[in-house]
């Protein structure tokens, strides 16, 4: 039910850092009004993009709207170097150039994409969609795309049933190492907190400058394999993750500077 909340917040702290980061603030010193009036003036009038795809090179005509523009953003901000194009993505658009935002986005909702959505439906359906009575995106920029595509196919969608107490927190003493990106625009730090809190024998790690996926990021693989080597996970010296920053954004096509 939080999809939308924490879309917002990822994108509220890319906000931020773009105006902390010198460049970045004097390249796009107006970059959260332009984007509200970037979905201002979308909700009000959808626009024809020409969208060339990213692999194909094919011309796809695709209607943009405010909706689909911040579905777009959501999984961009999935990855760490994508999510440095951002602002330049939004300013872009505001000047009325959609190409950028659009090829971005079309790389992770296209047809090539490796995702079954019938699969997804019968876990969903049966999981997730059990514990929610609403998206709960009232007054978001970002919606709950995925509880308002699954509403209705959850209706007519055949599922299991889960056992009573399948949705309890797991506790357990078994060595476990949990990490989480600090950027992450769907499953942010603080679920990790929340899952360790009934794990006697963790470490949470929580690694800045990253999106969604941290284990091939920076030092985490040198960490995982210590903990495989030597189920410790409270003795894992996690103070390397420190230099793992957000990259710069980029201030024009030329690059962050």
């Amino acid at each position: 039910a939080k999809i939308g909340i924490d879309a917002q917040a990822a994108f509220d702290k890319l906000i931020q850092d773009c105006h902390n980061e010198p460049n970045c603030h004097e390249a796009f010193p107006d970059l959260e009004a332009h984007f509200a009036e970037l979905l201002r003036r979308l909700k009000e009038e959808p626009v024809q993009v020409a969208l060339r795809h990213p692999l194909t090179g094919q011309v796809l005509d695709v209607t943009l709207s405010d909706v689909l523009t911040t579905r777009f953003m959501r999984n961009i901000l999935y990855d760490r170097n994508l999510s440095s194009l951002l602002p330049l993505a939004i300013e872009e658009a505001y000047q009325g150039r959609y190409q950028t935002l659009t090829t971005m986005g079309y790389a992770f909702i296209g047809e090539d994409m490796p995702l079954s959505l019938g699969m997804m439906a019968s876990v969903l359906c049966a999981e997730d969609m059990q514990r929610t009575s609403g998206p709960n995106d009232a007054g978001l920029q970002f919606d709950n795309a995925i509880y308002r595509f699954l509403q209705p196919v959850c209706e007519i969608w055949p599922t299991g049933k889960v056992e009573p107490g399948y949705f309890d927190p797991v506790r357990s003493d078994v060595p476990t190492l949990v990490s989480s990106g600090m950027l992450d625009p769907v499953t942010p730090p603080k679920y990790g907190e929340e899952t360790i809190k009934h794990l006697t024998n963790a470490q949470h790690i929580m690694v800045p400058g990253v999106g969604h996926g941290t284990l091939m990021r920076g030092c985490m693989p040198k960490l995982m394999k210590q903990f495989i080597d030597e189920l410790e996970p409270q003795k894992l010296d996690a103070s390397c993750v420190v230099d793992m920053k957000r990259p710069a954004f980029f201030a024009s096509y030329a690059g962050p500077v």
